[in-house]
């Protein structure tokens, strides 16, 4: 890893209407810089062009995270991920990159990058993912996986279970013995639906993993390890893909 000097532990906080835009050529090296990027890292245009873009790079950022940047824009697809920027003189601030290839021709000559502000529980969640890559554990702890799977199958069985329930006492005078029985009925006699409505909302998640396949990313910024969380972070992609597009056309 490069070193870039001492860290001063002070955050830059980017305006809401701050857009960091540079491109690179296939190398990383910097062949432009927009003046909001230059002054956030506190560098002149000057300063910048020529360099390897890495000369932002902050120590706490993990190895992993740019091999799976570099690996994404090298297949020709876009990536989006949250950045922790090293300034010129120590400071940090965090980011939402969206990184492009740039074409020319249908041959990648560069890449181009929009970055934007990040929200704070996003970069809450990303800080604690990064220290655990950096201190050999994975990224995301288990428990939050176990959890949300919990939750989950839970929220279905109790919403099944009040709905027999609710349905049976409102229309007969049954014992609760037989309530209960009626509910377990409807459970079992509703489970089929419920996981044929899974296996579709599965389909739609697996068409998000063809707009975007990053489950670290996906977690940061939905909080979600599931299908959910894949199918809002695709919708994200998508939104980024487009402001990318109208920022680059602007610079």
């Amino acid at each position: 890893m490069r070193k870039t000097g001492a860290v001063t532990g002070t955050e830059v906080r980017l305006a809401k209407s701050d857009e960091l835009v540079s491109a690179t050529d296939t190398k990383g090296v910097i062949t432009f810089a927009n003046e909001a990027f230059c002054r956030i890292a506190k560098y002149t245009s000057d300063e910048l062009l020529g360099q390897a873009h890495n000369l932002l790079r902050h120590p706490d950022m993990p190895s992993a995270a740019f091999k799976s940047l570099w690996h994404t824009i090298q297949t020709g697809d876009s990536w989006l991920g949250v950045v922790k920027n090293r300034c010129k003189n120590g400071d940090h601030y965090w980011v939402s990159a969206h990184v492009t290839p740039a074409l020319q021709n249908g041959k990648v000559v560069g890449y181009e990058s929009v970055r934007s502000p990040a929200s704070l529980h996003i970069i809450a969640r990303a800080e604690s993912c990064y220290k655990r890559l950096n201190e050999g554990n994975t990224p995301i702890p288990r428990s939050i996986i176990l959890k949300q799977k919990f939750e989950l199958y839970l929220m279905f069985f109790c919403i099944l279970l009040l709905l027999g329930i609710g349905l049976s006492y409102a229309l007969t005078n049954m014992s609760i013995i037989l309530v209960v029985q009626v509910a377990g009925a409807s459970i079992i006699g509703t489970l089929p639906f419920w996981l044929a409505a899974q296996f579709k909302f599965r389909k739609i998640a697996d068409n998000g993993l063809k707009i975007i396949n990053d489950p670290l990313a996906t977690y940061i910024y939905t909080g979600r390890t599931d299908a959910y969380g894949v199918v809002l972070f695709a919708q994200l992609a998508q939104r980024k893909m487009l402001k990318t597009a109208l920022g680059r056309f602007g610079e």
